[in-house]
């Protein structure tokens, strides 16, 4: 079962087969002020729409006035259409009727400002300072302007980031990042900034041109900052007035762009000299002692001492760079500098080539009969991926449940999607493209993983002892590796869009159906963000605090 929460759960009420009327929202607004803290949820499904809503509103206990979502979904996947604090109910009503049924909001708000003298910013989504309430639309701008909403479908795939009007978006290869952060601190701009890399995504807040808020691939404040600055090429959008309440960025900009700088050299050097993710590492110094491993890394880039430690004891001369890090996840900001110093003591050595003992491991295996086991496999798989089926998963999921059971190991299931953003939105990879992605993907499998389709078009991994964080160093890995480079001529890798959804047991539950449903939730979120990984125990840790 799930673990038990701060939050109390949401009060749900019987679905309704029309569009809420006033007296309706009325209703459950007195209902939520009762039950302060909680979330009251009202379903309903408009006549002739293919995908049913939910509206819902809270009094938060720090705020005075209700905050109100309306979301849609095919259960699958969710969408938060609008989210906004405001204590006018015939506005929320406005908005609702709008969104459902395709008419211009912004026409309707007028309409409605011209009678009560309420004047609204459409294009930031933020009230003017004669409206007591804040209102957010972070997913479907478009249909401020008058567009249609778009089909259930297509309109819960699309990502945060790809919507609303940026009021600064570019290149990383023409502003690289450390250009651009300077830029927003010198203009003093208040905003969100919205990063998408082959190594990931980022979010950044700023107030007056200081970073307050930072989230980038693994990294959080400080460390995520540091983390952008490696990236050489992406896409960014910055959009003005977007502000969190959250703040986890401690240091100046001026000071992170300094440390920086001694990062980027640090991976230059990695690179220069042929490091890899791939790389094999190697102990060059035999009975080293304690005291001679501190003289030597001392001597170079300060870090903390039982970190570089345990990174060296994790070298067993037979695991690449990935693998240690898969199994002690580390942040770039800790293993390039930590990997700097192992070198420059001159205390590893790395090559691309297994060692003789791997090898020696591999010439065993390939002598069993492998035709009997590619033809036990061809009926396990799928003909154009040679992936486990769907049924499989399960089967292969519930096994390593029971293997919890008896064992006590941990284990963690990554769901995800891989699709191609093109003019009718975004659609499952197939053929050539998807072909070449499954290839890049089964390269950072280990053997006792499990790869597999996820119902029709989504897919899934099995990953025995692995921590969730682990879990999701692997998700970052398939996504650079994805992203690196076009999977077919004439497709850029910003058309293709990730999700990754990871949870673990006994992290986030003990039962099987409920870490897929946890793993759904986390997928579902990262789907709708910047960040292309998203982990469930961090959505229920935000939740709580």
């Amino acid at each position: 079962m799930f673990r038990p929460q701060k939050s109390p759960p949401p009060i749900r009420l019987p679905r309704i087969a029309q569009l809420p009327t006033y007296e309706m929202l009325i209703k459950i607004t007195e209902q939520a002020h009762e039950s302060r803290g909680r979330t009251v949820e009202l379903p309903f499904n408009p006549e002739r729409q293919q995908f049913g809503y939910i509206i819902a509103v809270c009094f938060e206990p720090e705020y005075s006035e209700p905050t109100w979502s309306l979301t849609t979904g095919d259960g699958n996947r969710v969408t938060t259409i609008f989210r906004m604090q405001q204590s006018d109910v015939t506005l929320i009503q406005t908005v609702i009727e709008s969104q459902c049924l395709g008419t211009d909001v912004g026409e309707a708000i007028s309409n409605r400002a011209k009678v009560t003298g309420t004047e609204l910013n459409l294009k930031s989504g933020i009230p003017s300072p004669n409206d007591t309430g804040s209102m957010a639309f972070p997913y479907m701008m478009g249909t401020l302007h008058g567009m249609p909403p778009a089909s259930g479908a297509a309109q819960a795939s699309q990502p945060v980031q790809d919507q609303g009007a940026a009021s600064l978006e570019g290149d990383l290869q023409n502003l690289p990042i450390p250009n651009l952060l300077q830029s927003i601190a010198m203009t003093k701009m208040t905003g969100r900034l919205a990063v998408k890399s082959s190594k990931g995504g980022g979010e950044f807040y700023f107030e007056e041109g200081a970073p307050v808020y930072a989230v980038a691939a693994d990294a959080q404040g400080d460390l995520a900052i540091l983390e952008s600055l490696t990236w050489e090429e992406g896409k960014f959008r910055f959009f003005e007035r977007e502000r969190t309440v959250e703040r986890n960025v401690k240091k100046r900009l001026d000071s992170l762009l300094m440390e920086g700088i001694g990062l980027l050299d640090q991976l230059k050097y990695l690179q220069n000299c042929g490091v890899k993710m791939e790389t094999y590492l190697f102990r060059k110094v035999a009975n080293l002692t304690e005291k001679d491993f501190e003289q030597r890394v001392s001597q170079f880039v300060p870090m903390d001492m039982n970190l570089q430690k345990q990174f060296y004891q994790s070298v067993d001369n037979m695991s690449t760079l990935f693998e240690l890090l898969r199994r002690r996840p580390l942040v770039k900001t800790e293993w390039v500098p930590i990997l700097f110093n192992l070198l420059h003591a001159d205390l590893l050595a790395f090559s691309d080539k297994p060692p003789a003992g791997v090898r020696m491991g591999l010439m065993e295996v390939q002598s069993l009969d492998r035709t009997q086991i590619q033809g036990v496999m061809s009926k396990l798989v799928r003909p154009e991926t040679g992936l486990y089926t769907y049924p499989m998963f399960l089967f292969f999921l519930e096994q390593e449940f029971h293997r919890f059971e008896r064992l006590n190991v941990p284990f963690s299931v990554v769901l995800f999607d891989m699709r191609l953003r093109d003019a009718m939105g975004l659609q499952p990879l197939s053929g050539p493209m998807l072909n070449e992605a499954v290839r890049r993907l089964i390269t950072v499998r280990r053997n006792l993983d499990i790869i597999a389709h996820f119902e029709t078009f989504d897919f899934a991994a099995i990953l025995p002892h692995t921590t969730t964080d682990s879990a999701a160093f692997f998700a970052q890995r398939v996504i650079e590796l994805i992203m690196q480079t076009p999977l077919a001529p004439h497709i850029h890798p910003a058309n293709i869009h990730l999700s990754f959804g990871v949870a673990g047991v006994p992290e986030d539950c003990d039962d099987p159906a409920f870490l897929i449903a946890a793993a759904k939730e986390a997928r579902t979120r990262a789907a709708s963000s910047t960040m292309p990984v998203c982990l469930f125990k961090n959505i229920h840790s935000a939740q709580s605090t």
